[in-house]
């Protein structure tokens, strides 16, 4: 099964840099700009995992909460060049599974696994009682939150 992820940032030469590593890797990918945009393309492609840009935590804890509504078992991982206290608090109240320090957004230094190796690590630290890489099972499921 290959995974379908969606790359939501406010910058286009960011989300076209991402995109391409993953489908270079064999990944699905669908990209769009942050706001309404991102929420229109959730609705339509139904995304195993969302990476956001949280660089504009209000922008993002917004189009993060929509998806949300539209399906409660969305998997979105906030991505943020800078994790401080305000942008955690920000992002797990609109409802991320994690928000990972990168600058895979701005400047592609990492690479495709390890952006999933981060997300995995996530869940196991910040979100998820346990990551069992849910996107690389046959049904795709909610997994159990244990902060919020």
């Amino acid at each position: 099964m290959s995974l379908n992820i969606q790359i939501v940032d406010h910058k286009s030469k960011s989300r076209d840099m991402l995109e391409k590593k993953f489908i270079e890797k064999g990944y699905e990918v669908e990209v769009s700009e942050q706001g309404i945009d991102s929420v229109e393309v959730f609705h339509r492609y139904v995304p195993q995992m969302v990476l956001m840009n949280f660089s504009d935590e209000t922008v993002a804890s917004q189009s993060t909460r929509e998806m949300i509504e539209f399906d409660h078992t969305a998997c979105v991982f906030g991505i943020a060049p800078i994790v401080d206290e305000k942008i955690k608090d920000v992002a797990f109240k609109s409802g991320v599974r994690a928000i990972i320090q990168s600058n895979c957004l701005m400047d592609g230094s990492e690479s495709v696994e390890e952006i999933l190796s981060m997300i995995t690590s996530a869940c196991d630290e910040l979100k998820i009682d346990r990551c069992t890489k849910c996107w690389e099972t046959d049904s795709f499921v909610n997994l159990k939150i244990i902060n919020s």
